[in-house]
């Protein structure tokens, strides 16, 4: 539950990773170790550097961070984070994107 930016839950960060993991998974011959469910395993070197088109959260569009908010809930719910902790963030976007200065230029 460490913080990522609400970019890479974005559609074009997801096609980014989609483009990226195929053409990348078949050239790279450097592995690292993951653990995944209490078991060590590698994972390519790649699939561990954060993106450098990443954008921070206070730089979205409105359409950009309503997208992501929306996919970020959909993944935490798949990642089985405990019920209140999706409930909060469920309320606090809902309350981000109700809010007046929603409306403002």
């Amino acid at each position: 539950m460490e913080y990522i930016e609400l970019w890479y839950f974005s559609p074009d960060s997801c096609h980014k990773a989609s483009v990226t993991s195929r053409s990348t998974s078949d050239s790279d011959n450097a592995f690292g170790f993951a653990k995944v469910d209490g078991i060590v395993a590698l994972k390519t070197i790649a699939s561990f550097k954060a993106s450098q088109k990443a954008i921070q959260d206070h730089d979205l569009s409105w359409q950009q961070f309503d997208l992501a908010k929306t996919s970020f809930l959909i993944h935490i719910k798949k990642g089985g984070w405990p019920e209140k902790h999706q409930q909060a963030l469920a309320m606090f976007f809902m309350l981000i994107t109700n809010h007046d200065h929603h409306m403002c230029p």
